[in-house]
């Protein structure tokens, strides 16, 4: 069971990435800083052209209380979001996650199969202690999958600092580094969260940064962020250090749930 737990935490992790650790959306930033561009104006560029492309690959790279994770796929936009991710667990090996009309689907490295069965379900709404235990990250990684979501969460919770013109992989962007008020945006968030960010609040953290590239088409093309947690292990405040590349924009994703008879159950249920 710990193993399997661990695997489906890490891609949960991973997946949250696109979730911006599920925040609730908040109302807009007034700050003008950075060229008259607010986190508001920012945001519905970026949502309405991510939106109109409907589908992206992303690779993610993370570190997290000494953990390596990276995730790499293709994601699919709209009122349902799909995708596919390869992830990959340090000494535990690659396996994938699905997202598929609202249902995750994790494939286990084999030293973590029980069942026999390479796939195992993982329904946000589900009463198994898993599902219980992970449900409400994975349904905020579903419903905020759209990139763009990551400055709406923290709109009137952070301000754009500073813009700049930059090539990035010799691609001419624009490259906006932003401030989060953590109080703020431990406000505005679901009290699960809330209850991480206060204690990182009372160690003394008041802020994270977020670094945002975007193209002449207005699409995100790298997104950085360190946002600090509460280590279980050692309940020390920590930071989770993400790194999203955004590529391959309009591209077509179908992404399909594997069949029924390699799908198994979740040990303990």
């Amino acid at each position: 069971m710990r193993k399997v737990t661990m695997v489906a935490a890490g891609a949960m992790l991973a997946g949250l990435a696109l979730a911006g650790c599920g925040a609730k959306q908040a109302s807009s930033s007034q700050n003008d800083t950075g060229g008259g561009m607010t986190l508001q104006l920012l945001a519905e560029k970026l949502g309405t052209n991510s939106g109109a492309k409907q589908g992206a690959h992303m690779a993610m790279s993370m570190e997290v209380a000494g953990q390596s994770i990276k995730a790499e796929g293709d994601m699919k936009l709209g009122t349902s979001p799909a995708f596919d991710f390869t992830y990959e667990l340090a000494g535990m090996g690659k396996a994938r996650m699905l997202l598929v009309d609202d249902t995750f689907y994790f494939e286990l490295p084999k030293q973590s199969q029980t069942s026999g069965k390479p796939w195992v379900k993982l329904d946000p709404n589900g009463d198994d202690p898993l599902s219980k235990t992970l449900g409400g990250a994975l349904a905020e990684t579903k419903k905020n999958s759209d990139p763009s979501q990551l400055l709406k969460q923290i709109e009137g919770a952070g301000d754009i600092t500073a813009t700049k013109q930059e090539d990035l992989d010799g691609k001419p962007t624009t490259h906006y580094s932003v401030t989060v008020d953590l109080k703020k945006y431990a406000d505005k968030v679901d009290p699960q969260l809330k209850s991480t960010l206060d204690t990182a609040i009372a160690a003394g953290v008041t802020t994270y940064p977020m670094e945002l590239w975007v193209d002449q088409d207005n699409l995100p093309v790298r997104i950085t962020i360190a946002t600090p947690f509460t280590n279980p292990a050692n309940q020390k405040t920590d930071e989770i250090k993400m790194t999203m590349d955004y590529t391959e924009w309009g591209k077509s994703v179908n992404v399909t749930a594997p069949p029924a008879d390699q799908v198994g159950t979740l040990p303990g249920r």
